[in-house]
């Protein structure tokens, strides 16, 4: 559905615009990011609302993008599928309890995640050098190893989560 509206917005944008050199492709996917942000957040702010866990929602949804800016993960193919699956984990996150030894452990785990398969972005959609990927991985293992420090459980989920985006995911036979 974004993608419907974002096409359909970026078609009028260049219609009343003939003197515009972008292309229609190029505007509606770029409008199509900012829709899924604007989803994102507020489908975030309405399960954080309903759940009576807006401050923790609101923190989890923080600390994944921040995390996820260094480490890439999965993403959907579809727009809408992903507001809705990242503001659903957003909201689900603060309803788990761990002990503070399963927090570090899950940690941990994330932690050599990150060293091992961070930053895992697909060149067609990334437009940053490789010579930073080496700083994108340690940033990444940066952020888990204050966790240690922290030991805050709702990072050490968040961490976790965004930990398995980055597993390759096996369709078929064929990597996806």
């Amino acid at each position: 559905m974004l993608e419907k509206w974002s096409i359909a917005f970026a078609d009028r944008l260049i219609r009343h615009s003939p003197e515009s050199k972008m292309r229609a492709e190029v505007l509606a996917y770029a409008l199509g990011v900012y829709l899924n942000l604007a989803a994102t957040v507020l489908l975030a702010l309405a399960f954080g609302l309903l759940t009576g866990e807006l401050a923790q929602t609101l923190t989890a949804m923080l600390l994944f993008n921040l995390t996820r800016l260094f480490t890439g993960g999965f993403h959907f193919k579809s727009l809408g599928a992903c507001a809705l699956a990242s503001a659903a984990l957003y909201a689900a996150i603060p309803w788990f309890e761990l002990a503070a030894p399963t927090a570090s452990a899950l940690t941990v785990w994330a932690l050599a995640i990150f060293l091992l398969l961070a930053p895992a972005s697909a060149p067609e959609t990334t437009r940053l050098p490789r010579r930073l990927r080496p700083w994108l991985k340690a940033v990444a293992v940066l952020l888990a190893a204050a966790n240690l420090a922290l030991s805050s459980e709702l990072f050490a989920l968040v961490l976790a989560a965004q930990a398995l985006t980055l597993l390759p995911v096996r369709k078929g036979g064929e990597d996806r």
